[in-house]
């Protein structure tokens, strides 16, 4: 992505969801329910992110 005359980069939604739930602070599981509720990831993009990183059994508890 282009800011400017900078290029960039972006992380997706979903991205910053897997971050948040693998850092687990109160503030990051405040944030993963906001881009749940707001940013329209998508699920099957995330899962393929949880399992890379080996964080299927944290989603599975945290979704509880």
């Amino acid at each position: 992505m282009r800011y400017g005359s900078t290029t960039t980069r972006v992380l997706r939604a979903e991205h910053l969801a897997a971050i948040a739930l693998q850092t687990g602070r109160q503030k990051d599981r405040d944030r993963l329910r906001m881009l749940i509720d707001q940013a329209g990831m998508n699920r099957e993009y995330l899962t393929d992110i949880l399992v890379r990183h080996g964080l299927e059994e944290k989603w599975r508890e945290w979704t509880r």
